[in-house]
């Protein structure tokens, strides 16, 4: 115990995925690189919260039976103090920076603020009123920006929905992996907020979603077209592709050659195998669509197999048909009008 406690965690640590420089670009306050000898708490340590407690103790006791606070509430280093006066508001104010600053050596920030009630309070993520809970103004606009994101990556991969309704799906399950578990820890935190009206909006103005994930009644999201385990051999990996895409013209890469094959229902007019090359794939898959037929790409990825390549989803070329049987927004998410952040 005794070792944890002192444990100074910034020499002889191992930085991953980062440098020390880009510790030490961040604002003091924000970092133990920068923090005074004995000073700081390392944040995520399961002794963080405890200790956190403990110390401020002496604050608890201090409003509570000081200053006779009535309304108070602290959750680790976040505190909501209430009053019907100002005034005694900002003397607590002052009371309370004097006796962190004496006693616990502990400085308040520099954006606390006296409020109305009727305003909202910004506590813990939320802003909360007399009725309810909304999100923060800046959770809103970060989830926006998170999909605005992924909506330029689609684009630069390919991503079209053209004047016929007809559109090619570029797929990364990597990149769809990552849209899905940044959409289900929003979720997470959305659903104890008054957000149905924001959560409309998005899905309003970020149509494609629709097309990538879907959500469960508890609300779950999970990749639409999940990546299947990798399988021995090509053969396998063939039927795999024709049993995920049975009405769909299926390609298979096989180094810079596709193989095609013919819908499970071969009435399509395709032949049932024949190979096209690289450079013909778009422009067959073009061709497929203007002839009422959609078109599933399965590539080659990096990963080896025994003696084969895995093989994945990488671009579904749907019908503006196709589309209709796709885009039933889930029951907890109705269109609304143009967004606008809370």
């Amino acid at each position: 115990m005794h070792k944890i406690i002192y444990q100074n965690i910034t020499q002889d640590c191992r930085i991953k995925g980062s440098r020390r420089a880009d510790f030490m670009a961040l604002p003091a306050r924000k970092t133990l690189f920068k923090a005074p000898p004995h000073k700081g708490l390392p944040i995520g340590n399961l002794t963080s919260q405890f200790f956190g407690n403990v110390y401020l103790d002496a604050l608890d006791q201090f409003i509570k039976h000081e200053l006779k606070a009535r309304w108070y509430v602290r959750y680790c280093d976040d505190f909501v103090l209430l009053s019907h006066s100002k005034q005694q508001l900002a003397g607590w104010l002052q009371s309370i920076a004097m006796f962190l600053n004496t006693e616990l050596e502990l400085t308040l920030r520099s954006d606390h603020k006296l409020a109305l009630i009727s305003s909202g309070i910004d506590f813990l993520g939320y802003i909360i009123r007399p009725t309810h809970l909304i999100v923060r103004r800046r959770v809103a606009h970060s989830l926006d920006t998170l999909l605005f994101t992924h909506q330029q990556s689609l684009v630069q991969a390919g991503y079209r929905h053209d004047a016929a309704g007809n559109l090619a799906l570029p797929y990364d399950t990597q990149l769809v992996a990552k849209l899905v578990a940044s959409l289900n820890a929003y979720h997470g935190h959305l659903l104890h907020a008054a957000s149905h009206r924001l959560q409309s909006r998005l899905w309003q103005r970020y149509r494609w979603l629709v097309h990538y994930v879907v959500q469960s009644d508890s609300g779950v999201f999970s990749p639409r077209y999940p990546a299947w385990n990798p399988a021995q051999t090509l053969g396998r990996q063939i039927d795999m592709a024709r049993y995920r895409f049975p009405d769909c013209v299926v390609l298979v890469q096989i180094g810079n050659w596709w193989l095609v094959l013919a819908p499970v229902d071969s009435s399509h007019g395709v032949r049932q195998r024949r190979m096209i090359h690289a450079a013909q794939v778009d422009n067959f898959a073009r061709s497929r669509q203007l002839r009422g037929q959609s078109v599933a790409c399965i590539a080659q990825t990096d990963q080896r197999i025994t003696s084969i390549y895995d093989r994945q989803l990488s671009v579904l070329y749907l019908l503006d048909a196709k589309l209709a049987a796709l885009a039933v927004l889930p029951a907890s998410i109705v269109p609304g009008t143009q967004l606008r952040l809370l």
